[in-house]
């Protein structure tokens, strides 16, 4: 009768675990790469036993369902955590975890703007050369007939005038 009664709890503590059946992005990932501002996908299910489940940033954890999804923004490379609890979980200290990474690569800056104000110049005349490079970059240089110049962040916006007395190339870089 001991036997029949080890083997039932044994059993029941099998049966009623907090399993996790699945946690990852897409493509059944644990592993997933996005480009910084587009949405990362997250998908789980888990057992019906479960009593508690949670989602955590390793910043905020959050009560969701036992079975969903998720698009998140995420705006650094993160590591999400599910975590399936019951009573066992306080009785035992049974309880499952699985995680999934999303990994965030900063988009290249883009150059907003790059012109001239007018397209013909006669030799000696001025011209004014406008730029604006997003935000997001981390240098930018103006090169005049090979010659680089460095933009310091607060001249990513900006305009020079100049008289050109060479057939001249300018060049904007981020």
């Amino acid at each position: 009768l001991l036997v029949i009664l080890a083997v039932i709890g044994l059993m029941c503590l099998l049966i009623f675990q907090p399993y996790i059946r699945h946690f990852d992005s897409l493509d059944g990932k644990t592993t997933q790469v996005v480009l910084a501002g587009n949405s990362a996908y997250l998908d789980w299910q888990v057992s019906h036993f479960s009593k508690k489940v949670t989602l955590s940033d390793g910043t905020t954890e959050t009560e969701i369902t036992k079975t969903g999804n998720r698009y998140l923004n995420p705006t650094t490379s993160t590591t999400y955590t599910l975590k399936s609890e019951n009573f066992l979980s306080n009785l035992l200290n049974i309880e499952h975890t699985r995680t999934v990474q999303v990994l965030v690569i900063p988009r290249r800056p883009g150059i907003i703007e790059f012109m001239t104000d007018r397209d013909d110049i006669l030799y000696g005349e001025n011209v004014t050369l406008s730029w604006a490079v997003e935000n997001n970059a981390t240098s930018a240089a103006i090169t005049t007939n090979k010659a680089a110049n460095q933009l310091a962040p607060e001249n990513y916006t900006g305009n020079l005038t100049q008289g050109l007395t060479t057939d001249t190339l300018m060049s904007l870089k981020a």
